[in-house]
């Protein structure tokens, strides 16, 4: 009897086995998931990144030229596209250079939109970027 107790004491079942590789298994299945889930919202958080950069490079140079309103779009290279929506923002006053400013021609406001979208559909999405710039008014415009 003694050697019967001894030989079930002394190593692992074949189903302690079995249920011990198991476990690892779905253990290693959620670390995995885990570990490329995280990889693909750092892909898409690059991509947002990019594409942020982007715009504000399309902002900045709206920003240095003089502004038409209207509607343009591209293409920004590797598949990137870009659009920019112009128009003369509503405005309860007119916008004033200040007494002291000296100007040659009146400014006006802006409502300006610029969007990139990124190639492709990996979740990245589009960036909107909007904002209000002061430029000189069209010479057509009268004060």
């Amino acid at each position: 009897m003694r050697a019967a107790r001894a030989r079930r004491e002394g190593g692992f079942t074949l189903l302690e086995v079995l249920v011990a590789t198991v476990i690892a298994a779905i253990a290693l299945a959620v670390l995995f998931g885990g570990i490329g889930s995280g990889l693909r919202a750092t892909h898409a958080a690059l991509r947002r990144e990019e594409a942020l950069v982007r715009a504000r490079s399309h902002l900045a140079a709206l920003n240095a030229t003089a502004l038409v309103p209207g509607r343009s779009e591209g293409d920004d290279g590797g598949g990137w596209r870009w659009s920019t929506v112009v128009r003369p923002a509503e405005t309860a006053a007119a916008v004033s250079a200040g007494p002291a400013a000296r100007v040659s021609r009146p400014l006006a406001l802006y409502d300006v939109q610029v969007r990139i979208s990124p190639p492709g559909d990996d979740g990245a999405g589009p960036v909107t970027l909007d904002t209000r710039l002061i430029a000189p008014a069209p010479a057509d415009s009268t004060p």
